[in-house]
């Protein structure tokens, strides 16, 4: 297959973002004030220099990467599907749980902070604003490919205020610069950045070690997310806080429509996260999940 032009590299990339819907060490800490970074290219496995990565928040602090955002709509999502029945049961108690456990999104890239290199790649998790801005700035005209090591551009990140009060602006580089001028450092910086394609595990948890090796981003099949997490129990919690009329539990909406609702109506933007991620542990928060619930 013939190699891309950059060109057409830069075409397919800009089609790709029009699509997007909008810790531990190892990930970029935004601070307040200025952040300048370079975002690095795609590595290994991945597609694009982006992963899309959505997770559900439950109210025990278990966390579930979801599937369905993950892999942009290739895999089948339990807890989506559960959203969208807690979203057509109607009563209050049902809908607060679902606007609590819908997905939350976040796109993962490699950067170089610029303020403190020697820490070499670190992972960015922006938010839906940061990345609504980079799409701006890769579709403008006097930019492009903005993660070129040799002529792209950094970008500033200037983070204002607190919690719901934070606000973000993304600024570009007036000019395009290498992303070092030791080439060595930059054979370095890329050889030591993670591969942030998804790897969807199995349903076998023994192999769960040397599927997920060498992936940063990795989902539970569906089944294991159904069966370890329960969703029958924790909507039995739910009508017994708050009783309503009983209603005819509806029909699971197909995966493609159940996914665009869900994403339709995630319309308030979240603000980023101002702690660092932990890297995925999903598996183990739901067998500590499973296992209180026995104790009960």
């Amino acid at each position: 297959m013939a190699k891309k032009s950059k060109a057409d590299r830069l075409a397919a990339l800009r089609a790709k973002m029009d699509k997007q819907d909008i810790g531990t060490s190892g990930f970029l800490r935004l601070e307040e004030g200025r952040n300048q970074v370079r975002i690095l290219p795609e590595v290994g496995e991945m597609e694009w220099f982006f992963q899309p990565v959505g997770t559900h928040h439950f109210p025990d602090n278990t966390r579930v990467y979801c599937p369905a955002f993950t892999s942009e709509g290739e895999l089948e999502c339990p807890v989506c599907e559960f959203v969208q029945e807690l979203y057509d049961a109607g009563d209050k108690a049902s809908k607060a749980l679902a606007g609590n456990i819908r997905v939350r999104r976040r796109f993962w890239m490699n950067v170089i902070g610029r303020a403190n290199e020697g820490a070499g790649p670190l992972i960015l998790t922006a938010g839906v604003t940061i990345f609504g801005a980079i799409k701006q700035i890769i579709a403008d005209p006097d930019y492009g490919v903005i993660y070129d090591v040799e002529d792209g551009v950094d970008i500033k990140i200037i983070r204002e205020g607190q919690g719901l009060q934070t606000e973000y602006e993304v600024i570009a580089a007036r000019y395009d610069s290498p992303l070092s001028e030791d080439e060595g450092q930059i054979d370095e910086w890329m050889g030591s950045a993670k591969d942030l394609s998804y790897v969807e595990l199995s349903d076998d948890p023994s192999k769960d070690s040397e599927l997920k090796a060498g992936h940063a981003v990795w989902v539970l099949p569906y089944d294991r997310i159904s069966e370890e997490l329960d969703l029958d129990d924790v909507l039995e919690d739910v009508e017994e806080e708050e009783p309503a009329p009983r209603r005819s539990r509806k029909k699971r909406p197909a995966r493609k429509q159940a996914e665009k609702e869900l994403f339709d109506e995630d319309v308030e933007e979240d603000v980023e996260e101002d702690v660092e991620e932990d890297e995925p542990d999903a598996r183990e928060e739901i067998r500590r999940r499973v296992a209180r619930r026995r104790r009960r």
